[in-house]
């Protein structure tokens, strides 16, 4: 099994970049070598980025938090469903770093303890709470609020628009469901000729879609032209017929 990493820009669906590794291979792995690659290549500031919840690792949003960029990443639940609910009783104040129970009041303080996954334990006194906070979890919380935004679910409904259009053309037109070949650099190259083809395709259409729209422009200005000049005599003869009238009349529009 292998998996493509593919890149599309927003504006023409054009695609930028298509990276081929092993389908062990985790899907945040390549991905910060690929931005890199792009931005390099072809010279581009990005500042927006909607991006598959499979992208969703620290490194990758230090790498957004870093270089200034808008990014939104699918959605992903994390923990179980009793956790989850557990956690949402309390609140954290960050101004003091302690969480505090809404119905009770109780606070539950940091003890100074973080684990090997990074995770800081917030107890209270006898230690029948526990809280676990990431020692990053203002990176989660600043994204979080990304995908809530409005600029970022129009960002993210995008993203749907654009990359998987992409990936369904490749399978339905390129036979891009199943992998042709054996290796990943003999697939590496038969992506190169998919996305080749799709992009030439691509091109052609917006390229005629521009022409065509240039030629009704041309159209439009030759009616409006007609208009114009048509309207000119028509006003030359109604004011050598009722000047007086007609001075009024524009007077008053």
């Amino acid at each position: 099994m292998f998996l493509d990493h593919r890149t599309v820009d927003d504006k023409c669906n054009i695609i930028v970049d298509y990276h081929i590794t092993k389908g062990n291979v985790h899907d945040s792995e390549p991905f910060i070598n690929r931005a890199e690659y792009i931005k390099e290549e072809f010279g581009f500031d990005i500042k927006k980025d909607g991006v598959d919840s499979g992208y969703l690792t620290l490194d990758i949003k230090k790498y957004f938090i870093e270089n200034d960029i808008f990014a939104v990443f699918g959605y992903r639940r994390y923990g179980t469903p009793k956790s989850r609910k557990e956690k949402q009783k309390y609140i954290y104040l960050k101004e003091e770093d302690v969480y505090y129970e809404k119905e009770t009041g109780e606070v539950l303080e940091y003890k100074g303890l973080i684990d090997t996954n990074g995770y800081k334990k917030y107890e209270n006194n006898d230690k029948s709470k526990i809280v676990r906070r990431h020692i990053h979890e203002e990176w989660n919380e600043h994204f979080r609020n990304n995908r809530l935004s409005e600029e970022g679910k129009e960002l993210y409904k995008k993203r749907k628009e654009r990359i998987e259009l992409s990936f369904a053309d490749s399978k339905n037109n390129h036979g891009y469901r199943y992998a042709m070949y054996r290796g990943i650099k003999k697939n590496q190259n038969y992506t190169w000729l998919i996305c080749a083809a799709q992009n030439m395709k691509n091109i052609a259409l917006k390229k005629e879609k521009v022409y065509n729209d240039n030629e009704l422009l041309t159209k439009n200005i030759g009616y409006l032209s007609f208009f114009i000049k048509s309207t000119k005599i028509l006003i030359k003869i109604l004011y050598k017929i009722r000047p007086l009238e007609f001075s009024r009349g524009l007077s008053t529009l």
